[in-house]
């Protein structure tokens, strides 16, 4: 009889090849009271200015407090706030007008322009603006200066379009606005396109002119972009999860239906697609990293997935498993790191490819070297919140900042001790950049990789018996 043992990453690594963890250069909290999502994106600029946005009811930073909705409403509006590179407040502003409506993601672009994306239904208010949803729910990429004032919007909309948790940009000012449809319409100025697929890739000029729209894999059972990035040559990467065979334009991706495959693409700057991959087993893709460094990083989950000798599986029914993997821009697959991270994943990389992974459920954030080896793990807080904290990480900046919502608990960070300021709370920190060196894990041997099948472009995860890296994996 065979059995295996997985022991996470995050439990381990950490006692063994993890260097001194970065001190917080300062923390920030806000109360906040919502009825539905709260805290969900976070962005930073070259000059270490952090914006966070999300819905709410109630929102106090500080002294300041946006004002709250009418008792009547019974809904969240959505706010934007600007910190400067010391954690000062600069500005926050309030949106919204639809029963349903929130911020999705957000990017800045270089010149300091704050890109988001918001999904909502019925009607909707953006600096005085009205849209008006084409169907159930639309999608609208609304840009603001540096000081929060409104420049432009586009909407696209009809039968049930979704945003992703990501919006990218390079060094252009191009904005990528991803997707998950069913059918659309894209609407900017009088021109009005309809399409009929379910990957979304469209493209903006910094000034909201639409570059192209492109959309694929309409043949899956069911699937769902998740994320996308962008790299310096306009090269956009996006992955998520399908189910069935499925076809990526010219690309057959394989699948029988009954269980999700993470998939992986290329576009090109003109919007073609230049690559499609999937993995072997069930999976699905989360977030996409990529900027000046070369290589491209993907974040998503496992459970059924790692493989020893082709078709055997290491696990049965494991939740809560998540692959972190680079790949070079035609595809190749670099490295795979495997960790335990319950629930979801986030993850961005710098301009050094130092990739930084948080969690949902967890309060860690972990630091990857371009190679893959684990730098450093640091933890917000205390045991005391881990099931009520959702950390988003971003890496643009000069220092990575940190960003969660938790419940009404003090929490230790350093010297740091934060109070709470109401029901719900909202945590800020810039963690401090040092070139902390790798100290070399003498267990490891071969890590877990994927290699690509050229006849129909599928990964396959294999594990290397008695490799400690991600998985520790004991035959018996």
């Amino acid at each position: 009889m065979k059995a295996a043992f997985l022991l996470s990453l995050f439990t381990l690594l950490a006692m063994v090849s993890v260097a001194q963890a970065p001190n917080w250069d300062w923390v920030r909290n806000a109360g906040f009271s919502s009825s539905t999502l709260g805290l969900q994106a976070i962005a930073s600029d070259a000059a270490g200015n952090v914006v966070i946005g999300g819905s709410y009811q109630t929102l106090t930073i500080d002294s300041f407090q946006l004002p709250a909705l009418p008792p009547a409403a019974g809904h969240d509006d959505m706010f934007l706030a600007s910190f400067d590179a010391n954690g000062k407040l600069k500005w926050a502003i309030r949106e919204g007008s639809s029963i349903w409506n929130w911020i999705a993601a957000l990017t800045i672009t270089p010149s300091g322009d704050i890109c988001a994306t918001i999904f909502f239904t019925g009607t909707t208010t953006i600096s005085g603006h009205t849209f008006v949803a084409a169907d159930w729910s639309d999608i609208l990429t609304v840009v603001y200066d540096s000081n929060g004032v409104f420049k432009w919007a586009t909407q696209a909309g009809g039968h049930h379009i979704f945003p992703t948790l990501q919006v990218a940009h390079d060094d252009s000012g191009n904005i990528y606005v991803p997707g998950a449809i069913e059918n659309f319409i894209i609407q900017h100025g009088d021109t009005v396109s309809w399409h009929d697929a379910e990957v979304l890739s469209i493209k903006y000029g910094s000034h909201g002119d639409l570059k192209w729209v492109r959309s694929t894999g309409s043949a899956a059972d069911e699937i769902e972009p998740t994320g996308i990035a962008a790299d310096r040559f306009s090269n956009t990467y996006q992955t998520g999860f399908y189910r069935g065979k499925t076809f990526f334009d010219n690309f057959l991706l394989p699948g029988d239906g009954t269980y999700a495959r993470a998939f992986f693409m290329k576009r090109n700057a003109d919007g073609s697609l230049a690559w499609a991959k999937t993995m072997k087993g069930l999976s699905t893709g989360h977030e996409a990293a990529a900027g000046r460094h070369d290589g491209i990083y993907f974040l998503g989950s496992v459970k059924d997935s790692a493989v020893i000798n082709g078709d055997t599986l290491v696990s049965s029914d494991v939740e809560g498993y998540h692959f972190l993997m680079k790949m070079d821009t035609a595809g190749g697959q670099l490295w795979i790191r495997t960790f335990e991270c319950p629930n979801y994943c986030f993850m961005d990389s710098d301009d050094s490819g130092y990739v930084y992974v948080s969690g949902y459920n967890g309060p860690n954030i972990a630091r990857f070297d371009p190679d893959g080896t684990l730098s450093w793990m640091k933890s917000v807080g205390t045991d005391g919140h881990r099931r009520s904290l959702m950390m988003l990480v971003n890496a643009d900046g000069p220092d990575p900042v940190v960003a969660s919502r938790y419940a009404k608990i003090s929490l230790a960070c350093d010297v740091f001790t934060i109070p709470p300021s109401g029901s719900n709370n909202i945590f800020l920190g810039k963690l401090h950049r040092s070139p902390f060196p790798a100290v070399a894990d003498s267990i490891v041997n071969e890590e877990p990789f994927i290699y690509p099948n050229p006849s129909d472009g599928e990964f396959t995860v294999v594990a290397d018996p008695l490799a400690f890296n991600a998985y520790l994996v004991i035959d018996l």
